[in-house]
């Protein structure tokens, strides 16, 4: 059975369907979010049959989720943004005013930099334009190779390694470009031959990259493993090591010139095995989940230094301590989950979704949803807290905050949970207010007086945070 906690309206309008990577269906990775741009109710996602575009949608963003909790690539993602949190909290308590977007590029602090620098170089690139603006289509490969990338470690020292795996081809006019293969790739290379292998075109066909790098590369070099099955188990395997580009490029070294049986299962003896696992630097692959799993629970405990997410703590720690215990017992449980066919009567995606749960689900209809993971089912949480925090983020590490009027610059963030907090508002008879105050629409970081807090999730994390002492102004 799959403990879940319902919160929002019942609304139920007609809306378009459509792949997006920004503002549409997409999981945000360390914040543990998920925003599903459908009509249907998310309390019934892998309980009954819905709409097979709502199970894709779903299914797509939910082994993004598990990408995030079950492998040392998401931890070591976790690792680095919750630092970035701490050295904005650590800043707030300094300074009278922050200046944003806030750039911890110069900070060595919790060694932020050589890690914001290795994650940037592990993730690699993700969309691929041309100079008109539009996707490039794959044409023809010319060359996989590895570059050599000048890498930060420590007290300011710097070392030079082949750290990142190029891809090079040409499109339909001969045209050459670059591609550098990395996390986000391979990735949503996963995402995307999981969600077509279970809902064959049901979406709309996605762009070749990043979605279809894997199956190009694979394709091209070793055409005995251009399989979905063993293309989602290389996927998987390379996310199990910190850089998993170059953990891909090894294996296609390895698959050139394997002459034996290539199955799924094949694949994960061999990639979770002593040749590669000396390849990529570490002893056993078992050391380093237990190494960085913990290192991520230690992380994300450090988000609640408040009393007002004791039991947000409990759901999400269990979390990574249940995703851990499954990926050590059954490294290749991704495959059980292709084969088991549609949510709705996949047994092996049900019982994960009960095992790991998912922490925040927001819908376009305004509902907010939480699956509790085993050990922590009928804890009351609030998944509001998770799109709070991500907002937290954006606003200050990104410019999206920030509006420009000519030579003028502002401060601007309407509150994706608005709507959200207007509809349970008036489900509960408080008082709304979204509609008496402008902040929810232009400044969501003033409502935190006592009054507007004891409505206000953004307004609670960001007061327990210490951020209601400082001002705000728009740098950059």
């Amino acid at each position: 059975m799959i403990s879940g906690l319902w919160k929002g309206n019942k609304k139920n309008k007609n809306i378009m369907y459509e792949r997006k990577e920004k503002g549409g269906n997409c999981y945000y990775p360390s914040f543990f979010y998920t925003f599903l741009d459908i009509p249907d109710d998310p309390q019934y996602l892998a309980r009954y049959p819905l709409d097979e575009r709502t199970e894709a949608y779903f299914l797509h963003e939910y082994i993004h989720n598990l990408q995030d909790l079950t492998t040392p690539s998401g931890y070591a993602r976790i690792e680095t943004i919750v630092d970035q949190v701490k050295w904005a909290v650590e800043e707030a308590g300094k300074r009278r005013n922050l200046r944003i977007p806030l750039d911890p590029s110069s900070t060595w602090l919790h060694s932020m930099k050589p890690n914001a620098h290795c994650l940037r170089i592990a993730k690699g690139e993700m969309k691929k334009k041309t100079n008109l603006g539009t996707d490039v289509v794959f044409g023809s490969p010319l060359e996989l190779v590895q570059t050599d990338e000048l890498t930060p470690i420590k007290n300011g020292k710097q070392i030079r390694v082949k750290a990142i795996t190029t891809f090079r081809f040409e499109d339909n006019n001969h045209i050459k470009y670059e591609y550098n293969i990395g996390e986000l790739a391979i990735s949503e290379s996963m995402a995307y031959l999981i969600e077509n292998y279970i809902y064959p075109d049901v979406l709309n066909d996605p762009p070749d990259f990043p979605y279809k790098v894997v199956k190009n590369v694979v394709g091209w070099k070793c055409q005995r493993a251009d399989n979905d099955l063993i293309l989602v188990a290389i996927c998987d395997v390379c996310l199990m090591y910190s850089f998993p580009g170059i953990a891909f490029y090894n294996f296609i070294q390895f698959l050139e010139s394997y002459e034996g049986e290539i199955t799924p299962e094949f694949i994960y003896i061999y990639g979770l095995g002593g040749d590669m696992c000396h390849k990529m630097g570490v002893n056993f692959w078992q050391e380093q989940l237990d190494k960085t799993n913990k290192m991520a629970i230690d992380q994300v405990r450090d988000y609640f230094n408040h009393k007002y997410w004791n039991n947000t703590q409990w759901a999400l720690t269990t979390s990574l301590i249940n995703a851990y215990s499954l990926r050590k017992n059954n490294p290749n449980f991704i495959i059980d989950i292709m084969k088991g066919g549609k949510i709705c009567s996949n047994r092996a995606f049900q019982d994960i979704l009960s095992l790991i749960g998912c922490m925040a689900i927001h819908t376009a209809q305004n509902q907010l949803f939480y699956f509790s993971p085993k050990y922590a089912s009928g804890i009351e949480m609030d998944p509001d807290w998770f799109v709070s925090l991500f907002q937290l983020y954006v606003i200050l590490f990104s410019k999206e905050a920030i509006e420009v009027v000519g030579d003028d610059k502002f401060l601007r963030w309407r509150c994706c949970l608005k709507e959200w907090c207007q509809d349970s508002f008036l489900r509960k008879g408080l008082p709304d207010i979204t509609s008496t105050s402008g902040n929810c629409i232009h400044s969501p970081w003033l409502n935190v007086t006592d009054e507007l807090m004891a409505q206000c999730s953004f307004g609670r994390i960001w007061a327990a945070y210490e951020f209601r002492r400082v001002k705000l102004k728009p740098g950059y």
